[in-house]
């Protein structure tokens, strides 16, 4: 029978299974597994207590920009195009040691394939003996059996191997007094309950609704004796809510204005200078609906040049060849997918184009292209990507290797693509080790180089560099299925003389911001702002320059506002050189709510408190679930949360709320490797802390107004 933990209520931890016995006598000898496993909490600063996974996931992962719906945004898409999203229950992760299984039930899912899993778990070299990761499935998902039995996905290694790399994964905690050689019986039994700590807690999110668990476990004095209605906790105070949560070193602000009045009903720091972190997504959309106006519909064009010789036959017909050139034209569309591309092609061919004798072009003048959003994040940051008019797919590639399956292939060999394979590069292997934290790095030459300490496989969402020519050889690709072959993509502008020829156009502006500011996507972000600034300008414009444009541009709107210190490095808040005020940012806020979008308010486009698991699973009792209306952000060391709340006396509020720790903050900047789970575990332990004094604070707002 398998065994349910709920909560990680690590007292009730049994072990089943071949784990050897001197790894269980190691852990029994140390005050148990509960202890030990705090030990490893304390040496690796890493959690004081369990979180929803997607917290934990990042850790490894360095600068995350916003991390709401971390794991969503890499398939933005699919969600939007998943109408049951909302409905998806959270579901059980099973894991399974040595062909016994063990059920967790972290109850903060989210959706997330099994190989995803296995590279965040190698990236602390986490292996095991028949240790196999998945999540029990459901037949209207079509991904298992109707009992939710099935395992996605599954990996076998050795145990000397797995305890090995635990041992290298905790050395770089441990300190020389814990060392091997003075203290070999504890480091053994803290590598242990590292490791299981980590199997059990650093899991992702499974997507599939599974049925109710039918073997629930009461940990010991744990069992539920009484159900009492919800009772607020009692109100502290703003500075008794630092102390509490540890932030007393931190620069903490907010201004809270009524909504119709704008009077100030309560402040600190109002006019203080703080990080916005993605809070800067708030400036950019309330601008960017105000320039193009929320019927705005971002547009992808082939112009041609030329006539199609004659004998072609749209509809389906064998097409003819386009005597002259064609040109892919970007329009800075931040949702552009695939799918959109073949329907750009299926017209193209009914416009009766089989093929073309001239030249490809792809154009993606109309915005300023950049290879990454901030110079100042890593490289190899899936959140940091390339920009271009022509961007695809949130500009991701997915890197993935696996060790030669060839008989007698040579041991540490590996064979790595990219998905999809589209002429880039061949991946090669970093003659260093890049350190803790980075399996992926960027070479010289423009390659992804795989660690030597990399696990033997794995696969990992990397940023696109080019995204105009990767878009432009998917568009050849999709092209050649249906029958038109285009020649090799070559950056170019459309000459005075094509013509349109098909185009394809996106959702509305509108649309476009709600989705941008429930999932947090820098990329989307960054596109809407760059072209509302082509737009107001008249050019294209570098990020800091199209920033400062829009900033313009709110400025006027708002002459009573001071705006002394105001500086937006890009449109999505990816920098820790912003700045803003939260008297300013909670006048953007009331100045949004007062205008109208397609008939609704910018209030309808934000994330609401308590559905979808919007905030990261925060502000769900019942005194804050659907009270609040706000855009979160999060960067290491600066948190924020601008947005509306409603009052118990019914009041609405417009509000802004900050939380910096600047000299945290240029230390993290300074670090060698910001991905380093030495650098990273204490910046998430802060974030936790500001998120929970933001959730304190909410609820003694909305009670006290």
């Amino acid at each position: 029978m398998p065994y349910v933990f709920e909560g990680g209520a690590f007292e009730d931890l049994l072990f089943k299974g071949r784990l050897k016995q001197a790894a269980v006598a190691a852990v029994a000898t140390f005050e148990g597994f509960l202890a030990v496993a705090e030990q490893v909490l304390d040496h690796v600063e890493f959690l004081p207590q369990p979180a929803p996974v997607q917290q934990l996931l990042l850790s490894p992962f360095g600068e995350i920009g916003e991390h709401d719906h971390l794991l969503v945004d890499q398939h933005l898409d699919q969600v939007l195009d998943d109408t049951d999203q909302a409905e998806v229950r959270p579901s059980s992760i099973v894991v399974g040691v040595g062909g016994r299984d063990v059920i967790v039930d972290e109850g903060h899912q989210r959706r997330i394939v099994g190989r995803h899993l296995l590279g965040a778990l190698h990236r602390f070299g986490i292996d095991g003996e028949n240790l196999a990761f998945g999540v029990p499935v459901h037949e209207r998902h079509g991904c298992g059996p109707p009992n939710g039995c099935g395992l996605m996905i599954s990996v076998n290694r050795g145990l000397k191997g797995w305890l090995t790399k635990i041992r290298n994964f905790a050395g770089h905690f441990v300190g020389k007094e814990n060392s091997p050689a003075s203290r070999p019986g504890r480091l053994t039994a803290v590598i242990v309950a590292a490791a299981l700590v980590m199997v059990l807690l650093v899991i992702p999110l499974g997507g599939c609704q599974a049925p109710p668990l039918t073997t629930p476990v009461s940990s010991p004095g744990q069992a539920i004796t009484d159900v009492r209605a919800y009772q607020a906790p009692p109100l502290l105070g703003v500075d008794a809510l630092i102390r509490r949560h540890g932030l007393s070193g931190a620069r903490v602000g907010y201004a809270l204005l009524d909504l119709e009045s704008g009077d100030l009903f309560a402040s600190r720091n109002e006019n203080a200078l703080f990080i916005p972190a993605s809070t800067a997504k708030v400036p950019t959309t309330v601008a960017a609906l105000g320039i193009l106006g929320p019927r705005y519909r971002f547009q992808t064009r082939v112009l041609v040049t030329g006539k199609v010789a004659k004998g072609g036959g749209g509809g389906g017909g064998q097409g003819g060849i386009l005597e002259g050139n064609l040109t892919l034209q970007g329009g800075g569309d931040p949702l552009l997918t695939i799918q959109d591309l073949m329907g750009l092609a299926q017209k193209l061919k009914d416009a009766g184009v089989s093929g073309v004798s001239g030249k490809f072009f792809y154009d993606q003048s109309l915005l300023k292209t950049t290879a990454q959003i901030d110079a100042r994040q890593p490289e190899n940051a899936r959140y940091n990507p390339g920009l271009s008019a022509l961007s695809l797919d949130f500009n991701h590639t997915l890197l993935n290797w696996r060790p030669t399956l060839e008989p007698g292939g040579e041991a540490g060999v590996v064979r790595a693509f990219e998905t999809p394979v589209l002429g880039n590069p061949r991946p090669g292997l970093n003659p260093a080790d890049p350190g803790p934290g980075r399996n992926v790095v960027l070479g010289r030459d423009g390659r992804w180089l795989l660690s030597p300490s990399a696990a033997i496989e794995g696969a990992e969402f990397l940023p696109v560099k080019r995204p105009g020519l990767r878009t432009a050889r998917v568009f050849r690709r999709v092209a050649r299925m249906l029958g038109v072959t285009l020649p090799e993509p070559r950056a170019g502008t459309v000459p005075p003389e094509a013509r349109p020829m098909v185009r394809i156009r996106g959702l509305a502006l509108a649309d476009v911001v709600r989705l941008a500011l429930e999932h947090s996507n820098n990329m989307v972000a960054e596109l809407i702002g760059q072209v509302a600034a082509r737009h107001l300008d008249g050019e294209a414009k570098e990020l800091a320059e199209g920033a400062e444009s829009l900033s313009r541009w709110l400025r006027k709107r708002l002459p009573d506002t001071a705006w002394d210190g105001f500086r937006l490095a890009n449109h999505s808040g990816l920098s820790s050189k912003a700045r803003v005020t939260p008297r300013q940012m909670a006048a953007i806020v009331r100045l949004a709510a007062h205008r109208r979008h397609g008939g609704g308010s910018y209030l309808s486009l934000l994330p609401a408190s308590g559905l979808r698991n919007s905030m990261r699973g925060r502000f769900r009792d019942p005194t804050t679930a659907l009270k609040i209306w706000a855009k979160t952000g999060t960067l290491k060391y600066a948190k924020g949360l601008v947005g509306v709340f409603f009052a118990a006396s019914g009041r609405p509020v417009a509000f802004a709320l900050f939380v910096t720790d600047f000299a945290k903050r240029r230390v993290y900047d300074a670090a060698a490797n910001a991905q380093s789970p030495v650098v990273t575990g204490p910046a998430e332990d802060w974030i936790r802390r500001a998120e929970a004094l933001e959730e304190d604070l909410l609820r003694e707002w909305i009670l006290g107004i």
